[in-house]
Protein backbone atom coordinates (compact mmCIF):
# COMPACT_ATOMS: atom_id res chain seq x y z
CA UNK A 1 0.00 0.00 0.00
CA UNK A 2 1.18 3.62 -0.87
CA UNK A 3 -0.13 5.44 1.55
CA UNK A 4 -0.43 9.67 1.08
CA UNK A 5 -0.68 11.80 4.53
CA UNK A 6 -3.06 14.10 4.55
CA UNK A 7 -4.34 16.79 7.41
CA UNK A 8 -7.70 16.28 7.58
CA UNK A 9 -8.95 18.53 10.48
CA UNK A 10 -10.07 21.85 10.59
CA UNK A 11 -9.23 25.14 10.33
CA UNK A 12 -5.54 23.80 8.69
CA UNK A 13 -6.62 20.48 7.17
CA UNK A 14 -8.83 19.89 3.81
CA UNK A 15 -6.71 22.38 2.17
CA UNK A 16 -4.71 22.41 -1.15
CA UNK A 17 -2.60 19.48 -0.55
CA UNK A 18 -5.52 17.11 0.52
CA UNK A 19 -6.91 17.89 -2.69
CA UNK A 20 -3.73 17.30 -4.47
CA UNK A 21 -3.14 13.85 -2.07
CA UNK A 22 -6.84 12.45 -2.89
CA UNK A 23 -6.17 13.47 -7.11
CA UNK A 24 -2.63 11.57 -6.95
CA UNK A 25 -4.51 9.01 -5.36
CA UNK A 26 -7.01 8.38 -8.01
CA UNK A 27 -3.82 8.86 -10.80
CA UNK A 28 -2.40 5.82 -9.11
CA UNK A 29 -5.64 3.39 -8.46
CA UNK A 30 -6.42 3.83 -12.42
CA UNK A 31 -2.77 2.06 -12.84
CA UNK A 32 -3.97 -0.49 -10.71
CA UNK A 33 -1.54 0.54 -7.87
CA UNK A 34 -2.84 0.45 -4.15
CA UNK A 35 -2.89 4.10 -2.72
CA UNK A 36 -4.55 5.41 0.23
CA UNK A 37 -4.89 8.43 2.29
CA UNK A 38 -3.85 8.53 6.17
CA UNK A 39 -4.41 11.30 8.31
CA UNK A 40 -1.17 12.45 10.00
CA UNK A 41 -2.78 12.47 13.22
CA UNK A 42 -3.00 8.57 12.95
CA UNK A 43 -0.56 5.91 14.75
CA UNK A 44 1.86 5.58 11.73
CA UNK A 45 3.39 2.69 13.21
CA UNK A 46 -0.22 0.55 12.57
CA UNK A 47 -0.32 1.56 8.89
CA UNK A 48 2.32 -1.00 7.99
CA UNK A 49 0.61 -4.24 8.00
CA UNK A 50 3.51 -5.22 5.27
CA UNK A 51 6.92 -4.28 5.56
CA UNK A 52 7.85 -6.01 1.76
CA UNK A 53 4.93 -3.44 0.69
CA UNK A 54 4.09 -0.73 2.54
CA UNK A 55 5.03 3.18 2.30
CA UNK A 56 4.60 6.53 3.18
CA UNK A 57 4.90 8.62 0.06
CA UNK A 58 4.65 12.25 2.33
CA UNK A 59 1.97 14.98 0.76
CA UNK A 60 1.38 17.26 4.32
CA UNK A 61 4.49 17.16 5.84
CA UNK A 62 3.30 18.55 9.35
CA UNK A 63 2.87 16.08 12.60
CA UNK A 64 1.76 16.82 15.99
CA UNK A 65 4.43 15.19 17.51
CA UNK A 66 6.40 17.89 16.23
CA UNK A 67 4.66 21.11 15.79
CA UNK A 68 5.84 23.70 14.17
CA UNK A 69 8.11 21.73 12.24
CA UNK A 70 8.16 21.66 8.27
CA UNK A 71 8.89 18.39 7.96
CA UNK A 72 7.78 16.76 11.16
CA UNK A 73 6.38 14.07 9.46
CA UNK A 74 9.42 12.16 8.23
CA UNK A 75 10.87 12.70 11.81
CA UNK A 76 8.11 10.63 12.74
CA UNK A 77 8.31 8.39 10.26
CA UNK A 78 12.10 7.86 11.00
CA UNK A 79 10.89 7.66 14.76
CA UNK A 80 8.89 4.91 14.41
CA UNK A 81 10.82 3.27 11.61
CA UNK A 82 8.11 3.57 9.24
CA UNK A 83 9.79 3.06 5.30
CA UNK A 84 8.83 6.32 3.25
CA UNK A 85 9.94 7.78 -0.32
CA UNK A 86 11.93 10.67 -0.86
CA UNK A 87 14.86 12.75 1.07
CA UNK A 88 15.09 12.01 4.65
CA UNK A 89 14.37 14.59 7.32
CA UNK A 90 17.49 16.59 7.85
CA UNK A 91 17.55 16.97 3.75
CA UNK A 92 14.05 17.99 3.65
CA UNK A 93 14.65 20.37 6.36
CA UNK A 94 17.78 21.57 4.63
CA UNK A 95 16.00 22.22 1.14
CA UNK A 96 12.55 24.05 3.09
CA UNK A 97 15.12 26.50 4.39
CA UNK A 98 16.16 28.97 1.44
CA UNK A 99 18.63 30.40 3.46
CA UNK A 100 20.16 27.34 4.54
CA UNK A 101 19.97 25.74 1.17
CA UNK A 102 21.71 28.85 -0.25
CA UNK A 103 25.21 28.53 1.60
CA UNK A 104 24.91 24.52 1.47
CA UNK A 105 24.61 25.03 -2.53
CA UNK A 106 27.40 27.92 -3.01
CA UNK A 107 29.75 25.84 -0.72
CA UNK A 108 29.41 22.85 -2.71
CA UNK A 109 30.34 25.55 -5.51
CA UNK A 110 26.87 26.03 -7.22
CA UNK A 111 26.11 29.19 -8.13
CA UNK A 112 23.24 31.00 -6.62
CA UNK A 113 21.88 34.77 -7.07
CA UNK A 114 23.42 37.51 -5.13
CA UNK A 115 21.54 37.63 -1.43
CA UNK A 116 20.94 38.31 1.72
CA UNK A 117 19.09 37.74 4.50
CA UNK A 118 16.97 40.13 6.84
CA UNK A 119 15.76 38.74 10.14
CA UNK A 120 14.31 41.83 11.41
CA UNK A 121 13.17 45.18 10.22
CA UNK A 122 16.38 46.68 11.84
CA UNK A 123 18.74 44.85 9.00
CA UNK A 124 16.97 46.63 5.96
CA UNK A 125 18.69 49.57 5.85
CA UNK A 126 21.91 48.54 6.28
CA UNK A 127 22.15 45.00 4.43
CA UNK A 128 20.13 46.67 1.75
CA UNK A 129 22.74 49.07 1.47
CA UNK A 130 25.58 47.02 1.77
CA UNK A 131 23.76 44.81 -1.08
CA UNK A 132 22.89 47.36 -3.61
CA UNK A 133 27.17 47.77 -3.50
CA UNK A 134 27.42 44.48 -5.17
CA UNK A 135 24.06 44.59 -7.36
CA UNK A 136 22.59 48.12 -8.25
CA UNK A 137 19.30 46.64 -10.57
CA UNK A 138 15.72 45.00 -9.63
CA UNK A 139 15.60 42.34 -6.84
CA UNK A 140 13.29 38.93 -5.90
CA UNK A 141 12.28 38.92 -2.60
CA UNK A 142 10.78 35.39 -1.46
CA UNK A 143 10.41 33.83 2.36
CA UNK A 144 13.19 31.82 3.58
CA UNK A 145 10.88 28.81 5.00
CA UNK A 146 8.35 27.50 2.45
CA UNK A 147 7.79 24.07 0.29
CA UNK A 148 8.80 25.32 -2.72
CA UNK A 149 7.08 26.12 -6.21
CA UNK A 150 7.38 29.84 -6.01
CA UNK A 151 5.39 30.70 -3.28
CA UNK A 152 5.65 34.31 -2.34
CA UNK A 153 8.41 35.39 -4.53
CA UNK A 154 8.00 39.11 -5.48
CA UNK A 155 9.64 41.37 -7.65
CA UNK A 156 11.21 44.67 -6.48
CA UNK A 157 12.13 46.20 -9.85
CA UNK A 158 13.40 49.42 -8.08
CA UNK A 159 14.76 50.47 -4.42
CA UNK A 160 11.69 52.13 -3.92
CA UNK A 161 9.80 49.06 -4.65
CA UNK A 162 11.83 46.75 -2.26
CA UNK A 163 11.62 49.72 0.64
CA UNK A 164 7.57 50.16 0.49
CA UNK A 165 7.92 45.47 0.20
CA UNK A 166 10.11 45.27 3.43
CA UNK A 167 8.28 47.97 5.40
CA UNK A 168 4.64 46.93 5.17
CA UNK A 169 3.11 47.01 8.61
CA UNK A 170 1.47 43.61 7.50
CA UNK A 171 4.65 42.08 7.67
CA UNK A 172 5.13 39.49 10.85
CA UNK A 173 8.80 38.98 10.37
CA UNK A 174 8.34 35.62 11.73
CA UNK A 175 10.93 33.82 9.45
CA UNK A 176 13.89 35.86 7.65
CA UNK A 177 13.46 37.37 4.18
CA UNK A 178 15.62 36.27 1.35
CA UNK A 179 16.14 39.65 -0.67
CA UNK A 180 18.63 38.16 -4.03
CA UNK A 181 19.34 39.56 -7.45
CA UNK A 182 16.63 39.40 -10.33
CA UNK A 183 18.41 36.92 -12.20
CA UNK A 184 16.99 37.64 -16.17
CA UNK A 185 17.09 34.23 -18.66
CA UNK A 186 15.41 31.68 -19.44
CA UNK A 187 13.94 29.46 -16.67
CA UNK A 188 14.48 25.87 -16.69
CA UNK A 189 12.90 23.04 -14.53
CA UNK A 190 14.91 19.81 -14.04
CA UNK A 191 13.75 16.62 -12.30
CA UNK A 192 16.69 14.36 -10.55
CA UNK A 193 15.45 11.22 -10.51
CA UNK A 194 17.51 8.26 -8.84
CA UNK A 195 20.19 7.21 -6.76
CA UNK A 196 24.24 7.84 -5.77
CA UNK A 197 25.81 8.32 -9.04
CA UNK A 198 22.64 7.19 -11.42
CA UNK A 199 21.19 10.62 -11.53
CA UNK A 200 18.35 10.71 -14.60
CA UNK A 201 17.98 14.67 -15.53
CA UNK A 202 15.90 13.73 -18.82
CA UNK A 203 12.68 15.54 -17.33
CA UNK A 204 14.18 18.81 -17.58
CA UNK A 205 11.43 21.67 -19.47
CA UNK A 206 12.22 25.41 -20.58
CA UNK A 207 9.30 27.20 -18.51
CA UNK A 208 6.98 29.60 -20.13
CA UNK A 209 6.88 32.69 -18.12
CA UNK A 210 3.75 34.25 -20.50
CA UNK A 211 6.09 37.25 -20.94
CA UNK A 212 6.55 38.00 -17.21
CA UNK A 213 9.81 38.51 -15.66
CA UNK A 214 9.38 35.47 -13.17
CA UNK A 215 7.56 32.55 -12.53
CA UNK A 216 5.39 32.97 -9.46
CA UNK A 217 3.17 30.54 -7.88
CA UNK A 218 -0.20 31.46 -9.03
CA UNK A 219 1.31 32.04 -13.03
CA UNK A 220 2.39 28.11 -12.29
CA UNK A 221 -0.30 26.48 -11.60
CA UNK A 222 -2.54 28.72 -14.06
CA UNK A 223 -0.49 27.65 -17.10
CA UNK A 224 0.75 24.50 -15.87
CA UNK A 225 2.15 21.68 -18.03
CA UNK A 226 2.33 24.61 -21.00
CA UNK A 227 6.20 24.26 -20.86
CA UNK A 228 8.67 22.84 -23.45
CA UNK A 229 10.85 19.86 -22.80
CA UNK A 230 14.22 21.02 -22.91
CA UNK A 231 15.52 18.53 -26.03
CA UNK A 232 12.76 19.50 -28.03
CA UNK A 233 13.82 23.16 -27.75
CA UNK A 234 15.68 23.87 -31.07
CA UNK A 235 16.88 26.94 -29.69
CA UNK A 236 18.45 25.51 -26.61
CA UNK A 237 22.16 24.26 -27.23
CA UNK A 238 23.23 20.77 -26.38
CA UNK A 239 26.19 22.54 -24.07
CA UNK A 240 23.98 24.81 -22.75
CA UNK A 241 21.31 21.78 -21.58
CA UNK A 242 24.03 20.12 -19.97
CA UNK A 243 25.21 22.78 -17.93
CA UNK A 244 22.09 23.24 -16.30
CA UNK A 245 21.33 19.53 -15.94
CA UNK A 246 24.52 19.46 -13.80
CA UNK A 247 23.95 22.22 -11.92
CA UNK A 248 20.88 20.54 -11.04
CA UNK A 249 22.49 17.20 -10.12
CA UNK A 250 25.16 19.31 -7.80
CA UNK A 251 22.39 21.17 -6.21
CA UNK A 252 20.13 17.97 -5.72
CA UNK A 253 23.39 16.47 -3.99
CA UNK A 254 24.54 19.42 -2.15
CA UNK A 255 21.30 19.14 -0.19
CA UNK A 256 21.69 15.42 0.43
CA UNK A 257 18.34 14.86 -2.04
CA UNK A 258 17.47 11.25 -2.69
CA UNK A 259 15.54 9.52 -5.14
CA UNK A 260 13.81 12.79 -6.48
CA UNK A 261 13.66 16.29 -6.51
CA UNK A 262 12.83 19.40 -8.26
CA UNK A 263 15.28 21.82 -9.31
CA UNK A 264 14.42 25.45 -10.72
CA UNK A 265 17.43 27.59 -12.29
CA UNK A 266 17.68 30.18 -14.26
CA UNK A 267 20.09 29.56 -17.75
CA UNK A 268 22.00 34.00 -17.71
CA UNK A 269 24.73 33.66 -20.69
CA UNK A 270 25.66 30.23 -20.84
CA UNK A 271 25.86 29.90 -16.95
CA UNK A 272 22.96 28.10 -14.60
CA UNK A 273 22.14 29.81 -11.33
CA UNK A 274 20.16 27.87 -9.05
CA UNK A 275 17.43 29.23 -7.65
CA UNK A 276 15.38 26.57 -5.38
CA UNK A 277 15.37 22.43 -4.71
CA UNK A 278 12.29 21.10 -3.72
CA UNK A 279 13.52 18.00 -2.22
CA UNK A 280 9.49 16.68 -1.63
CA UNK A 281 7.56 17.52 -5.20
CA UNK A 282 4.16 16.57 -4.69
CA UNK A 283 3.61 15.41 -8.47
CA UNK A 284 0.52 17.42 -9.35
CA UNK A 285 -1.14 17.23 -12.82
CA UNK A 286 1.48 19.26 -14.45
CA UNK A 287 4.29 17.09 -12.31
CA UNK A 288 2.52 14.21 -14.45
CA UNK A 289 3.08 15.38 -17.60
CA UNK A 290 5.91 16.42 -17.21
CA UNK A 291 7.27 13.72 -15.74
CA UNK A 292 5.52 11.01 -18.28
CA UNK A 293 7.15 13.56 -21.23
CA UNK A 294 10.81 13.37 -19.77
CA UNK A 295 11.02 9.74 -18.74
CA UNK A 296 8.39 8.14 -20.96
CA UNK A 297 6.98 6.40 -18.17
CA UNK A 298 3.61 6.42 -16.49
CA UNK A 299 3.02 8.07 -13.03
CA UNK A 300 2.62 4.50 -11.43
CA UNK A 301 5.86 3.05 -13.26
CA UNK A 302 7.95 6.34 -11.72
CA UNK A 303 6.27 6.07 -8.49
CA UNK A 304 6.88 2.28 -8.34
CA UNK A 305 11.00 3.45 -9.16
CA UNK A 306 10.23 6.37 -5.81
CA UNK A 307 9.13 3.22 -3.64
CA UNK A 308 11.80 0.54 -4.85
CA UNK A 309 14.00 3.30 -3.27
CA UNK A 310 13.01 3.53 -0.07
CA UNK A 311 12.00 0.26 0.37
CA UNK A 312 16.53 -0.12 -0.19
CA UNK A 313 17.16 2.76 2.39
CA UNK A 314 15.17 1.33 4.91
CA UNK A 315 16.30 -2.17 4.52
CA UNK A 316 19.94 -0.37 4.57
CA UNK A 317 18.97 1.36 7.53
CA UNK A 318 18.03 -1.54 9.60
CA UNK A 319 20.74 -2.70 8.29
CA UNK A 320 23.31 -0.15 9.86
CA UNK A 321 21.31 0.53 13.50
CA UNK A 322 21.10 -3.37 13.81
CA UNK A 323 22.79 -4.26 17.16
CA UNK A 324 25.95 -6.61 16.83
CA UNK A 325 26.81 -9.49 18.55
CA UNK A 326 30.36 -9.73 19.68
CA UNK A 327 32.32 -12.60 21.14
CA UNK A 328 35.60 -11.45 23.29
CA UNK A 329 38.57 -12.99 21.03
CA UNK A 330 40.12 -14.67 24.41
CA UNK A 331 36.87 -16.97 24.35
CA UNK A 332 36.06 -17.24 20.59
CA UNK A 333 37.64 -20.33 19.63
CA UNK A 334 35.99 -22.10 22.83
CA UNK A 335 32.59 -20.79 21.58
CA UNK A 336 33.04 -22.14 17.83
CA UNK A 337 34.70 -25.64 18.84
CA UNK A 338 31.44 -25.79 21.60
CA UNK A 339 29.13 -25.30 18.28
CA UNK A 340 31.19 -27.61 16.07
CA UNK A 341 30.57 -30.39 18.67
CA UNK A 342 27.23 -29.93 19.66
CA UNK A 343 25.32 -33.14 18.27
CA UNK A 344 22.37 -30.65 16.51
CA UNK A 345 25.65 -29.25 14.24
Amino acid sequence: MIWLSVDDRPPRGLGSRFFLARDLRMALRAEELPASLFSIYRDLPELITDPAADVVFPIDETHPAFPGDPVGLRRALERDDVCYTGSIADAAALAYDKGRARQAMADAGVVVPLGISLATPADIEPLIASFRQRHDGPMVAKPTHGPGGSYGVTLLPTLDDAMRYLHAPERTWRHPLLIEEFVNGREITVWVLGIGDDLDTSTTFVLDKQGRAILDHDLKERIGGKHQLASECEDLSTTDLSTVQEAARQAHRALGCYSYSRVDAILRDGQAVVLEVNAQPTIPSSGRVMLNAGTGKTLGEVVQTFVEHAHLRHRERRVATAPVMSVPASTAPEVLAAGRDRPDR
